[in-house]
């Protein structure tokens, strides 16, 4: 994913930089959300290391898993559309 997103000969400082502008890191610990199904869209986020999982409650209570991600891959892309999300997202091991 850094090869295919960032654009080809930035040096080491210039990769610092683009990090400061783009934004925070932040850890999720072990089986906490990232965010919840009807939570305001804010970010879009790339998954640096561990995994999570995405799912919905369906009409009979039963979490229905819609996706697992991992390093690499970006979560938040269902709330684009509509401004709310449709899935929770919790990490399955602490995350950043």
């Amino acid at each position: 994913m850094h090869q295919l997103c960032l654009p080809l000969g930035l040096d080491e400082a210039d990769i610092d930089r683009l990090y400061q502008i783009i934004g925070r890191r932040s850890r999720v610990a072990r089986d906490e959300s990232l965010y919840r199904m009807g939570d305001p869209f804010r970010n879009l986020y790339a998954i640096r290391f561990g995994h999570f999982k995405t799912y919905q409650i369906n009409p009979s209570g039963e979490q229905q898993i819609t996706g697992f991600q991992m390093a690499g891959d970006l979560l938040g892309m269902d709330a684009i559309s509509f401004d709310r999300h449709h899935c929770d997202a919790v990490a399955l091991e602490d995350s950043e």
